[in-house]
């Protein structure tokens, strides 16, 4: 059920439908899963993403990326390093930025799902998870 393989793709929707997308698209910096995340929401809504990603990002994770039609940029040692170059992106093209967790439609987006934890098992709480057994 999490076609992009994490929750973030919560956070992405959340971006590409309350937000105003240029016809340049969206661009992302990650370490993987935001960068998959984009690449499955931009192309379900036809929508141009261009996903900037170090060179230590999970060779599965730039696979599925390039396999939901982003630009793919492979760069940089660190995920910083992909920030800077997606955020030159920005500048260049003009493109919308979806931050990976530093954005107010991001967390909102992310944030459902602790909404629906709270509704299908509203007794749970962390300090019942004993991870030593």
């Amino acid at each position: 059920m999490q076609h992009a393989g994490s929750f973030n793709v919560r956070g992405v929707f959340t971006n590409l439908l309350t937000r105003e997308v240029p016809a340049t698209g969206v661009v992302a910096a990650s370490g993987g899963n935001h960068g998959v995340a984009v690449a499955f929401a931009a192309n379900r809504l036809d929508r141009k993403a261009a996903i900037f990603v170090p060179t230590i990002a999970s060779p599965s994770k730039i696979e599925l990326i390039r396999r939901h039609g982003a630009e793919l940029h492979v760069g940089g040692d660190r995920y910083a390093d992909a920030l800077a170059a997606s955020e030159h992106h920005v500048v260049e093209h003009g493109a919308l930025p979806i931050h990976a967790f530093d954005q107010a439609e991001t967390m909102l987006g992310q944030g459902t799902v602790g909404l629906e934890i709270a509704r299908d098992a509203p007794g749970a709480n962390t300090t019942a998870v004993n991870f030593e057994n």
